[in-house]
C-alpha cells in the first residue's frame, strides 16, 4: 500500500510539473514612454500629479548627462 501510494505521488508531481506549467511568448517593452524631471518635485507621488513640462526620454538614459553642456549630449 505504501508503494502503491508513492508511486502515486511520484506520478501525479511529474505530470503536473511537466503539462502544468504553460509558456508565454510575449515580450513587453519598457523603454518607451518616460518623462524626466531632475529634481524632488512636491507631490509627484499624487496620481493626479501635473507632469506635462517633464521632458521625454528614451531608456535606457542616466540622470548624469543632465549636467553636461548642450553640445554633448
Amino acid at each position: 500500500m505504501r508503494y502503491r501510494f508513492l508511486t502515486f505521488c511520484l506520478a501525479f508531481l511529474y505530470f503536473n510539473g511537466a503539462f502544468g506549467q504553460e509558456t508565454f511568448d510575449r515580450n513587453i517593452l519598457l523603454d518607451e514612454g518616460w518623462k524626466f524631471f531632475k529634481g524632488g518635485p512636491v507631490g509627484a507621488e499624487k496620481q493626479n500629479f501635473n507632469h506635462a513640462s517633464w521632458r521625454m526620454i528614451d531608456l535606457p538614459h542616466d540622470w548624469n548627462i543632465e549636467d553636461l553642456p548642450s553640445n554633448f549630449s
